[in-house]
């Protein structure tokens, strides 16, 4: 699973700068891009399975499914605690765009 590695700043200067350090480690795009990573590779697995592939051959792709699910759950829980300390510090929420 990979880690990010971004740390924050002690003293942010402006909300912006907030917005702008949380769009960039935990964007929507980022989000998106893992979640089709995730669909794909679960069809990839069904099809695999279903054509009579024996678990132990697709193992891998297994494991990396799982850490994709986790990597997943964790950008999000970080974006929503973030969002949750703007809300409380006041300076509003960031939202994904449609």
């Amino acid at each position: 699973m990979q880690t990010n590695s971004t740390t924050l700043s002690p003293v942010m200067n402006s909300d912006a700068a907030v917005s702008d350090f949380i769009h960039k480690i935990i964007s929507c795009e980022k989000v998106t891009e893992l979640a089709t990573m995730h669909c794909e590779l679960s069809h990839g697995l069904f099809a695999s399975l279903n054509g009579g592939a024996d678990v132990s051959d697709v193992l891998p792709l297994l494991e990396r499914l799982v850490d994709q699910s986790e990597e997943i759950a964790s950008l999000l829980n970080q974006r929503k605690a973030f969002e949750a300390e703007q809300l409380v510090s006041g300076s509003g929420i960031l939202v994904c765009g449609d």
